[in-house]
Protein backbone atom coordinates (compact mmCIF):
# COMPACT_ATOMS: atom_id res chain seq x y z
CA UNK A 1 0.00 0.00 0.00
CA UNK A 2 2.96 1.97 0.78
CA UNK A 3 4.81 1.19 -2.68
CA UNK A 4 1.19 2.28 -3.78
CA UNK A 5 0.69 5.86 -2.33
CA UNK A 6 4.34 6.82 -2.75
CA UNK A 7 4.03 6.27 -6.82
CA UNK A 8 0.70 8.09 -6.67
CA UNK A 9 2.27 11.06 -4.77
CA UNK A 10 5.29 10.71 -7.27
CA UNK A 11 3.57 11.12 -10.27
CA UNK A 12 1.35 13.47 -8.88
CA UNK A 13 4.51 15.65 -7.88
CA UNK A 14 5.92 15.31 -11.46
CA UNK A 15 2.87 16.25 -13.38
CA UNK A 16 2.46 19.48 -10.81
CA UNK A 17 6.08 20.65 -11.08
CA UNK A 18 5.57 19.88 -15.15
CA UNK A 19 2.85 22.03 -15.82
CA UNK A 20 3.63 24.52 -13.08
CA UNK A 21 7.38 25.33 -13.47
CA UNK A 22 6.63 27.15 -16.75
CA UNK A 23 3.76 29.29 -14.76
CA UNK A 24 6.37 30.20 -12.04
CA UNK A 25 9.69 30.83 -14.74
CA UNK A 26 6.92 32.90 -16.49
CA UNK A 27 5.64 35.38 -13.45
CA UNK A 28 9.24 35.51 -12.38
CA UNK A 29 10.08 36.97 -15.87
CA UNK A 30 6.79 39.12 -15.69
CA UNK A 31 7.82 40.83 -12.86
CA UNK A 32 11.32 41.39 -14.09
CA UNK A 33 10.19 42.80 -17.22
CA UNK A 34 8.06 45.00 -15.62
CA UNK A 35 10.63 46.19 -12.97
CA UNK A 36 13.43 46.88 -15.95
CA UNK A 37 10.53 48.81 -17.67
CA UNK A 38 10.04 51.13 -14.70
CA UNK A 39 13.67 51.40 -14.02
CA UNK A 40 14.25 52.25 -18.08
CA UNK A 41 10.65 54.47 -18.18
CA UNK A 42 9.40 52.10 -20.94
CA UNK A 43 6.58 50.32 -21.09
CA UNK A 44 5.69 47.04 -23.11
CA UNK A 45 2.06 48.63 -24.18
CA UNK A 46 4.13 51.71 -26.09
CA UNK A 47 6.02 49.24 -28.41
CA UNK A 48 3.83 47.17 -31.42
CA UNK A 49 2.13 44.24 -30.28
CA UNK A 50 4.10 41.84 -32.25
CA UNK A 51 7.27 43.35 -31.05
CA UNK A 52 6.48 42.21 -27.35
CA UNK A 53 4.90 39.09 -28.27
CA UNK A 54 8.31 37.92 -30.19
CA UNK A 55 10.17 39.03 -27.06
CA UNK A 56 8.27 36.97 -25.16
CA UNK A 57 8.35 33.79 -27.48
CA UNK A 58 12.15 34.06 -27.40
CA UNK A 59 12.52 34.45 -23.72
CA UNK A 60 10.39 31.44 -23.59
CA UNK A 61 12.77 29.67 -25.50
CA UNK A 62 16.24 30.45 -23.70
CA UNK A 63 14.13 30.02 -20.51
CA UNK A 64 13.63 26.50 -21.85
CA UNK A 65 17.15 26.73 -22.56
CA UNK A 66 18.14 27.25 -18.85
CA UNK A 67 15.65 24.84 -17.84
CA UNK A 68 17.50 22.12 -19.65
CA UNK A 69 20.28 23.20 -17.83
CA UNK A 70 19.40 22.93 -14.79
CA UNK A 71 17.00 19.55 -15.12
CA UNK A 72 17.91 17.97 -18.00
CA UNK A 73 15.73 15.37 -17.01
CA UNK A 74 11.90 14.62 -18.49
CA UNK A 75 9.33 15.04 -15.00
CA UNK A 76 7.09 12.59 -17.04
CA UNK A 77 7.84 10.26 -18.91
CA UNK A 78 4.44 8.98 -20.59
CA UNK A 79 4.17 10.47 -24.16
CA UNK A 80 0.85 11.10 -23.34
CA UNK A 81 1.49 13.09 -19.87
CA UNK A 82 4.10 15.05 -22.00
CA UNK A 83 1.68 16.25 -24.69
CA UNK A 84 -0.69 17.28 -22.15
CA UNK A 85 2.03 19.44 -20.51
CA UNK A 86 3.16 20.56 -23.86
CA UNK A 87 -0.23 22.00 -24.67
CA UNK A 88 -2.00 22.12 -21.21
CA UNK A 89 0.37 24.58 -19.51
CA UNK A 90 0.49 27.27 -21.80
CA UNK A 91 -2.83 27.92 -21.79
CA UNK A 92 -2.83 27.77 -18.05
CA UNK A 93 0.45 30.10 -17.92
CA UNK A 94 -1.88 32.74 -20.55
CA UNK A 95 -4.85 32.47 -18.53
CA UNK A 96 -2.65 33.62 -15.53
CA UNK A 97 -0.83 35.95 -17.06
CA UNK A 98 -3.89 37.63 -18.34
CA UNK A 99 -5.72 37.68 -14.86
CA UNK A 100 -2.53 39.31 -13.47
CA UNK A 101 -2.10 41.94 -15.39
CA UNK A 102 -6.03 42.98 -15.38
CA UNK A 103 -5.60 42.65 -11.51
CA UNK A 104 -2.75 44.93 -11.28
CA UNK A 105 -4.23 47.28 -13.79
CA UNK A 106 -7.63 47.10 -11.92
CA UNK A 107 -9.36 45.59 -15.64
CA UNK A 108 -12.12 43.28 -15.42
CA UNK A 109 -12.46 40.40 -17.79
CA UNK A 110 -8.97 39.30 -19.49
CA UNK A 111 -7.24 41.05 -22.17
CA UNK A 112 -5.98 38.54 -25.79
CA UNK A 113 -2.46 40.06 -25.89
CA UNK A 114 -1.69 39.40 -22.22
CA UNK A 115 -3.07 35.92 -22.62
CA UNK A 116 -1.09 35.65 -26.54
CA UNK A 117 2.34 36.94 -24.19
CA UNK A 118 1.98 34.26 -21.89
CA UNK A 119 0.64 31.45 -24.16
CA UNK A 120 3.73 32.35 -26.37
CA UNK A 121 6.38 32.24 -23.48
CA UNK A 122 5.03 29.29 -22.22
CA UNK A 123 5.02 27.25 -25.57
CA UNK A 124 8.60 27.97 -26.34
CA UNK A 125 9.98 26.61 -22.98
CA UNK A 126 7.18 23.89 -23.34
CA UNK A 127 8.53 23.54 -26.75
CA UNK A 128 12.46 23.16 -26.11
CA UNK A 129 11.95 21.33 -22.78
CA UNK A 130 9.43 18.34 -24.85
CA UNK A 131 12.04 18.09 -27.78
CA UNK A 132 15.39 17.75 -25.62
CA UNK A 133 14.72 16.97 -22.36
CA UNK A 134 15.68 13.08 -21.82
Amino acid sequence: MEEILGALFSFLGELLLEVLFPAIIELLMWLGFEGLGRVFRWVSDERPPWVVALGWGLAGLVSGALSLWLLPQARLHHPGLRQLALYGAPVLAGLMMSALAGWRRGETGWRLDRFTNGFLFAIALNAVRFKYAF
